[in-house]
């Protein structure tokens, strides 16, 4: 749970400096990143455009490509932890697809990933 809390507390910074920084913001939610053909690339495009976001990533301890694979990670076991709490996943569709691991672990921490979720601006399941 602590690399969750970690995760959060620099996504937090990093919407906090969004939010104070319309310009890049716009930037971030831009083509360019969604269609990058990997993770790798995905972190060598937000680098080049968003040192400033880069030093926030850094600062909190994530290389940007280690942020990236933590963040999809987490939201993925979130979103199927969340599908499953409503009685609507999909698991048998998600082997190979989400880490059981990391599904195990946000579901034993629920309610606290709820509470990050809230913090970050995030919706809260229902369940």
């Amino acid at each position: 749970m602590d690399g969750i809390r970690h995760l959060a507390a620099a996504t937090s910074e990093l919407k906090e400096w969004e939010q104070k920084n319309p310009d890049a913001s716009k930037g971030m939610d831009g083509d360019e990143l969604k269609n990058a053909g990997s993770i790798t690339e995905q972190a060598k495009i937000f680098d080049s455009k968003f040192p400033q976001g880069t030093a926030i990533l850094k600062k909190n301890g994530f290389p940007t490509r280690e942020y990236l694979i933590s963040l999809y990670a987490f939201v993925q076991a979130a979103m199927v932890v969340a599908l499953k709490k409503a009685g609507q996943a999909p698991v048998d569709n998600l082997a190979g697809v989400v880490n059981p691991t990391n599904i195990d672990l946000v579901e034993k921490n629920w309610e606290e990933v709820q509470k990050l979720n809230v913090s970050l601006g995030l919706p809260a399941a229902t369940q």
